[in-house]
């Protein structure tokens, strides 16, 4: 009641009503759905962040839900990622900086087309019906609906010369790049077209509503943006202590209320969602998903049933918490130029084994018997040839070549390979352990892979992967392989 009283006080609802005066106001019958609760749990000691919703996804076989009603590609809008946050920072010029500022009740200041109402409409506690005037939580339109708003607010701020803006549903990040013509001077001697206030300023006119109380309208070198903390200068992102603190609480929790015990699909939906979003920086992490994923499959959809939590799954999970605790982790995102091609080629075939190709060196390692368990198909071995090639990348193609933050270009004629190496995970297991050591030695050497498709019929390490071996010299091993 407090929340309706308080949207009606400001102006976003109006009612109360009865059934038939709702009805005459709005011209004809009405849809009413109902409101949900959305608790997020916050770091250890805070109270959950509690927020109202519209459930407009409630439906029945005889009354469909609102938003089914409703196509979400008919409302597109832009969001700005880690990825395009991380692009910004990867080429910015030294002194670049970067604000953060909130617009207040985002989805709630887009009014709602007068037409649409009826489908809008709450009841509260009492029987009485309330109008609702602007789009609520849980409305499959309303990021696109307000989406355009902001959008038209960056678009608007670029044609202003305040660049680069980026945008995530209601947060924007906005950069500002030295230029020795400058009128605002900071603490360094750098000098910019704008501070804080005057990049609000030059958007005034629109009247949007800033949170006086979120974001950061000071223009800073490290802040926090989207849920982690980026360092411009130093061109890396890590999570915030807060917000590290509440995944590593939130996998704790998970493990003490699961561990030997039964879960819901919606437990695992949850815990999966969090850590996917954490594996932006830890980017190792990304093979650690697909037994949760896996797991979330088994249940079929069923959000009623209940399964005991499986051993991969578990052990992954005790992986999340260990890392989680390390308070030292970062991930670079510094520009490594773009990809550069110097020969690198793999190849399996499972009737002979593995062929690599380095420039004018080649390797072939010839499977042994038995090596053909259940999940270990030619996929498995294509993935296990990168892995030999990136250890022969770390212990003598790149000392010799004098390369380390470098991007490169491997070949494969594998498109499953391809898509799981890239990914950084894959629901077979037994490709999974390989990714992990094979991103392992390439993160420790701070190597971006661009795995691109070749013809097998172009690939000259297609050849030696099926015994015919090549000409020329062959890297000496100079480090102890796994188990193959």
């Amino acid at each position: 009641m407090a929340y309706l009283d308080e949207e009606i006080d400001a102006g976003r609802m109006s009612g109360r009503y009865t059934l038939e005066e709702v009805e005459k106001i709005l011209g004809g019958p009405v849809y009413v759905s109902p409101l949900l609760v959305a608790v997020s749990t916050q770091q250890p000691g805070a109270p959950d962040k509690i927020r109202i919703c519209r459930h407009l996804s409630k439906g029945t076989a005889a009354h469909p839900s609102v938003n089914s009603f409703i196509h979400k590609e008919e409302f597109p809008t832009r969001l700005d990622t880690a990825l395009q946050v991380a692009e910004v920072i990867a080429n910015a010029p030294p002194g670049t900086q970067a604000c953060t500022l909130d617009i207040a009740k985002y989805h709630r200041t887009c009014p709602v087309n007068p037409s649409h109402k009826c489908w809008l409409v709450v009841q509260d506690p009492d029987g009485m019906f309330i109008i609702d005037h602007v789009h609520p939580f849980g409305c499959t339109c309303a990021s696109g609906n307000t989406g355009m708003i902001g959008n038209a607010a960056v678009d608007i701020w670029r044609a202003k010369r305040v660049a680069p803006v980026l945008k995530y549903e209601d947060d924007l990040s906005v950069f500002r790049i030295p230029n020795p013509d400058g009128c605002f001077v900071d603490s360094n001697g750098y000098r910019y077209d704008y501070d804080c206030e005057e990049a609000v300023k030059r958007l005034s006119p629109l009247g949007i509503p800033w949170h006086p109380d979120k974001g950061d309208p000071v223009f800073r070198e490290v802040y926090v943006y989207i849920g982690f903390e980026w360092d411009i200068s130093a061109k890396t992102v890590r999570l915030p202590l807060e917000k590290r603190l509440k995944f590593l609480d939130r996998v704790r929790r998970f493990l003490f209320a699961f561990k030997g015990k039964r879960c819901t699909l919606h437990d695992i939906e949850k815990i999966h969602g969090s850590l996917c979003h954490v594996a932006f920086v830890y980017v190792d992490g990304r093979s650690h998903l697909p037994s949760l994923s896996n797991f979330g499959a088994k249940f079929g959809g069923n959000r009623a049933t209940y399964r005991f939590l499986p051993n991969s799954a578990l052990n992954d999970l005790i992986w999340w918490e260990q890392r989680l605790e390390d308070p030292s982790v970062t991930r670079s995102i510094r520009n490594l130029g773009p990809p550069r091609d110097i020969g690198l080629y793999i190849d399996a075939s499972t009737s002979w084994g593995i062929g690599i190709v380095a420039g004018d060196r080649w390797a072939a390692f010839r499977l042994r018997d038995g090596w053909k368990q259940p999940g270990q198909d030619i996929c498995f071995l294509e993935t296990v040839a990168i892995e030999l090639l990136t250890y022969f990348l770390d212990t003598l193609i790149l000392d010799e070549l004098g390369l380390h933050d470098a991007h490169l270009v491997l070949h494969s004629d594998n498109k499953g390979t391809i898509g799981a190496v890239m990914k950084g995970r894959s629901r077979n297991h037994h490709i999974n352990y390989v990714i992990r050591r094979l991103w392992d030695t390439l993160l420790n050497r701070a190597i971006a892979p661009q795995l691109e498709f070749v013809p097998s019929a172009q690939n000259p390490a297609d050849p030696i992967s099926r015994g015919h071996l090549g000409h020329g010299p062959r890297p000496r091993r100079t480090t102890a392989l796994p188990w193959y």
